[in-house]
């Protein structure tokens, strides 16, 4: 059973709103702070790698259902951010931005799972007194 660490989904909702702040954002104005389309569509990357990173850390539970959860409620987040990219001046739906959002999400969520794994075994390798060489 996949357990919520609510302090930790509170930061993640945190993030959402964030997302959809910066989409927020007609392109006139990211054009007058100096961004480019390919800046833009670059940072699609690292902003969906903080999200799968922060969704996947408020789970708690099976490994593989931690991962299929985070990712799940993460591609949501994902298609509905470029669904709203319509209503904002300049802004566009693009399934480029989707595959790059895909990217992220599956980077953030590997690196916090391969930390969780990595913390359990040296837990384990500590219990049973296996680090003390």
């Amino acid at each position: 059973m996949i357990e919520i660490i609510r302090w930790r989904a509170a930061v993640a909702i945190l993030y959402v709103l964030g997302i959809f702040a910066l989409s927020s954002l007609p392109l006139s104005l990211l054009g007058r702070m100096g961004l480019t389309a390919f800046m833009i569509n670059l940072g699609h990357v690292p902003l969906f790698a903080g999200l799968g990173a922060v969704v996947f850390a408020a789970l708690v539970g099976p490994l593989l259902g931690c991962v299929a959860a985070a990712g799940l409620l993460c591609a949501a987040v994902a298609v509905a951010d470029e669904w709203y990219q319509q209503f904002v001046p300049g802004r566009v739906p693009d399934l480029g931005d989707l595959v790059s959002d895909a990217l992220g999400i599956a980077l953030g969520i590997g690196f916090v799972a391969i930390l969780r794994v990595a913390r359990s075994r040296a837990r384990t390798e500590l219990s049973k007194g296996g680090l003390e060489k």
